[in-house]
């Protein structure tokens, strides 16, 4: 890696909204060198943080297996947010990828935009209604990355049958049903449901997260608060009404052109310090 990458790579991770703001500001075919030129991890995050049209117009332009690369480390929710955008690029972009990210980004394309179905993270966890304490804590321990405070119990149809307290979960005796720490009468969200209806849900006042069901009350994912205001951020940007949007834009493009401009000084100054061939290693000084 270069110094000037580098500089970038540390610029996505230390300032990744100032960093997005200033990659949407720029033509397409710039955005995408950028992007192609970032480590698979800084590019996604990059993404997540430039508007959704740019992102969107960004990974359909992306060549060879940088598409790829780049999709797998996004969320399922957030890379199917930008696979809707871009049309007929979505369905050869899916089929590089592996069946384990690619199916459930086809569950999320399949519900209908505007819609619980379409924003939900269908990867979320569930542990059997009917399993032991000893038996969920093992599922827990190995499937999650992190230990959640909760995860959502299904009886053997898949039917949502309740939440249970992970806290709770680990200090059970060993040999107790799972239902015996399941709180049942929760939350939820039906799978067709409109955003407008879902953000007014009286159970984010309770939670951060709200389960995701169908019409036969089974479990299909969960929805997250945060998610939900991301977005309600992005169609505001997007809306075109703001005028302190445009301000921001012109000044993130300042922002990258200043950027550029240290990325080309530390190329120079790198190369200007380089070894000069035949002078036996030494750099000038």
């Amino acid at each position: 890696m270069t110094e000037a990458h580098a500089v970038v790579e540390a610029y996505v991770a230390a300032q990744p909204g100032d960093a997005g703001l200033a990659a949407s500001a720029l033509a397409t075919a710039d955005a995408t060198a950028l992007v192609a030129d970032l480590a698979p991890a800084s590019a996604a995050t990059l993404l997540q943080h430039m508007a959704p049209g740019a992102a969107a117009a960004c990974l359909a332009a992306l060549d060879g297996d940088t598409g790829p690369a780049v999709s797998r480390e996004l969320p399922i929710e957030i890379l199917a947010g930008l696979l809707r955008r871009t049309g007929d690029r979505a369905a050869p972009l899916l089929d590089a990828l592996e069946p384990d990210v690619a199916d459930p980004v086809r569950r999320l394309l399949s519900s209908p935009d505007g819609t619980a179905g379409a924003v939900m993270d269908p990867t979320a966890m569930t542990i059997p209604a009917a399993s032991t304490a000893r038996e969920a804590r093992a599922l827990v321990q190995r499937e999650a990355v992190r230990l959640p405070d909760y995860v959502y119990a299904v009886d053997a149809r898949q039917v949502l049958a309740g939440v249970v307290d992970v806290a709770a979960l680990m200090a059970a005796p060993a040999d107790a049903p799972v239902t015996s720490v399941t709180r049942g009468g929760i939350d939820w969200v039906r799978v067709e449901m409109p955003l407008e209806a879902v953000e007014a849900h009286p159970g984010w006042l309770r939670f951060d997260v709200l389960p995701v069901v169908d019409a036969d009350q089974r479990f299909v994912g969960l929805i997250r608060h945060r998610r939900l205001r991301q977005m309600r951020k992005e169609g505001g940007a997007a809306s075109g009404d703001d005028g302190a949007l445009r301000t921001l834009v012109a000044l993130g493009e300042v922002y990258w052109l200043g950027l550029s401009g240290l990325m080309h000084g530390i190329a120079a100054a790198a190369a200007a310090n380089a070894p000069v061939p035949g002078s036996g290693g030494e750099g000038r000084r």
